[in-house]
């Protein structure tokens, strides 16, 4: 949730590069991409790219790379952990596949449209094989109109509400449900099943007449009882670079989300007129932009420069700009509390800001895996001069 996104420990949440430096981000990158082979990267720089690449949700398909190019390469125990990355994604897979034929049926049976992207759909389209792309959950899209037909269908399957943490209880918070049902359930009730009825938009969702282009742009894919719609190319890449920029933001950094718009930017014969104009139209060129720069940055990724010179030349200077800036370095925690927010009445934003300061006891044992009887004073301490950085590199960027 946001505010655990927020008060998040610095060290978990910004360490995704090794001390090594960015470098060998770059260096798994071109690993994937195919730009450098195994046998050219040093042997001493193999602990520091494959631990990045399990972080970055791309273990799986680096192990299966480098086993089709050099075995031998791979025969080290330095490797262990990406033959072990497989293993469980290849787990997950199945969980989440069992799961997503569930769903699938009993959709078709009430007669609701569905949509799945990100993840889910991307492992079926675009990977070489669906089990080499981890995944913490799944995402379906379904008719605003018909939201509560959806959840009572997935209700009657056995999918739940996830209970509340003890700092969720007290802060009262008004419905979170303003675009998306987050449920889990499936086999073994293992599945984060995610249902949109809409898109957001940043702070905001997208108009409904947006999301109803998006439902209209899918494509079929699989036969029979396996198959299941998915979004086209086009609109698949715009909404995976607003949900790089607008809701993780560049600081929030995952390598495997920059591979997924690489891999639809692959795709014979896209759209690229297509993919100008609808950016425009949504108000995401600046967003649009950014996520395709940085992912030719990476993958040299086949994107037309014009289209880039295009967007650029355009960028419109609205909110989704403004919040991506703000979302792209230090103080982006901070930046992502303020939007989550917007819209609540003076009395609720206190009572958000007084128990994100002060949350129960409870919550800070759970948080921070203490040993009941030890003293929370040092952890409340560290919660409040890490928040207290926060504020303030927030506001110096905003200054800037």
């Amino acid at each position: 949730m946001i505010w655990q996104a927020f008060m998040r420990d610095n060290k978990l949440f910004h360490n995704l590069v090794p001390s090594s430096g960015p470098e060998r981000i770059h260096d798994l990158a071109r690993l994937i991409s195919g730009r450098v082979g195994a046998r050219e990267i040093p042997a001493g720089h193999w602990a520091d790219i494959n631990q990045l690449a399990i972080r970055h949700g791309l273990g799986p398909l680096l192990w299966c790379i480098l086993l089709q190019q050099d075995q031998q390469v791979c025969s080290t125990a330095v490797f262990q952990p990406l033959a072990d990355s497989v293993n469980i994604a290849s787990f997950n897979y199945q969980l989440l596949r069992e799961s997503q034929s569930w769903v699938q049926a009993a959709f078709s049976q009430a007669g609701i449209p569905s949509v799945w992207f990100k993840g889910m759909a991307l492992a079926q389209t675009h990977y070489p094989k669906p089990d080499l792309r981890p995944m913490d959950d799944q995402d379906v899209l379904v008719p605003f109109a018909q939201r509560q037909d959806a959840l009572e269908a997935l209700l009657a399957l056995g999918y739940f509400f996830p209970p509340k943490d003890e700092l969720e209880k007290r802060l009262g918070a008004p419905d979170r449900t303003a675009y998306h049902f987050h449920l889990r359930g499936g086999p073994s009730g293992a599945v984060i099943l995610e249902v949109h009825f809409s898109l957001p938009d940043g702070s905001r969702n997208l108009p409904l007449e947006a999301v109803d282009w998006f439902l209209q742009q899918t494509d079929t894919v699989g036969q029979k009882k396996s198959a299941f719609n998915t979004l086209k190319a086009e609109a698949h890449l715009l909404y995976l670079c607003a949900h790089t920029i607008l809701q993780h933001g560049e600081a929030e950094f995952r390598l495997q989300r920059y591979y997924d718009l690489h891999l639809l930017a692959c795709t014979p014969e896209i759209n690229w007129d297509k993919i100008m104009h609808s950016a425009s139209e949504l108000g995401w060129a600046h967003i649009v932009e950014r996520a395709l720069r940085l992912t030719h940055i990476y993958f040299d990724s086949p994107i037309p420069v014009d289209a880039l010179a295009s967007m650029r030349k355009h960028l419109p200077k609205n909110e989704a700009a403004l919040r991506a800036r703000r979302l792209s370095g230090a103080g982006h925690r901070w930046e992502g509390t303020l939007s989550s927010m917007f819209g609540y009445s003076l009395i609720q934003r206190l009572r958000w800001l007084f128990y994100l300061t002060f949350p129960p006891a409870a919550y800070m044992r759970a948080r921070y895996a203490t040993q009941p009887g030890r003293s929370l004073a040092p952890y409340y301490i560290y919660r409040w001069l890490d928040a207290t950085k926060e504020i303030f590199s927030a506001g110096w960027r905003r200054l800037q």
